[in-house]
């Protein structure tokens, strides 16, 4: 909850200008609102004596739906709704799967993320030692990737054509610790889970965490780890 509110008020700070009086209304609120949170949790933990350590604060859904690209979205009618159906019990791996209420792809998906290589020069053997690529090997330094997401959510993609997905690119920044990849890909808040590609559309890791203060660098979680999940 401290470092919500410390990312609020650096954000207050360093975007004050950039965004409406509305906006920062809103965020002084909800800054304040945690606070307050905060505040009547250290008065009850000091009155019953408890561990303020011990406390743990749970966010719980209530409704949890995904939008199509290139649609139009007026409305939470035109979400379609999802379950969680599996998370990483690892905490150093941010991950969930999500599944549609009716257990089918919407009309239109056809493209899905899987692991394996498309790297053409695979099939054509005209592919170089080391080029090859799978969840299982490490990426390197200054390897090329691309995120497809929605920065700052519906407030960026929607259009007069309906909402519309951003494509940045940046390249991989530090060797990865195993669980997570630091790469130079510009993101703002909602563009969690969004994939990151390398350049024959493999996936390679899900962006899920930014740097206070910039937005020039950001972790993705390995795909090897959705990969893992999703064989549990």
């Amino acid at each position: 909850m401290d470092d919500t509110i410390q990312y609020i008020d650096n954000f207050l700070y360093l975007k004050s200008l950039e965004i409406t009086d509305e906006e920062k209304s809103t965020l002084i609120s909800t800054r304040d609102n945690l606070i307050d949170t905060k505040n009547q949790i250290d008065i009850f933990t000091n009155f019953l004596s408890i561990d303020n350590a011990k406390i743990e604060i749970y966010v719980i859904p209530i409704n949890i739906g995904i939008a199509l690209n290139n649609t139009f979205v007026t409305q939470d009618e035109d979400y379609i709704g999802c379950v969680p159906i599996k998370l990483s019990d690892d905490s150093d791996i941010d991950l969930g799967i999500l599944q549609t209420k009716s257990k089918t792809l919407p009309n239109g998906v056809t493209n899905i993320f899987d692991f394996v290589d498309h790297n053409p020069n695979i099939s054509q053997g005209t592919y170089e030692k080391g080029d090859e690529w799978n969840v299982d090997k490490p990426l390197k330094i200054d390897t090329k990737v691309y995120m497809i997401g929605y920065n700052y959510g519906k407030r960026l993609a929607d259009t007069h054509d309906g909402i519309k997905a951003q494509l940045t690119e940046g390249i991989i920044s530090q060797e990865s610790d195993g669980s997570k990849v630091l790469y130079s890909i510009p993101s703002l808040p909602g563009s969690s889970g969004s994939p990151i590609i390398n350049e024959w559309g493999n996936l390679v890791a899900i962006n899920y965490a930014g740097i206070k203060e910039t937005q020039n660098f950001n972790f993705g979680i390995l795909s090897k780890h959705l990969h893992k999940l999703l064989n549990q």
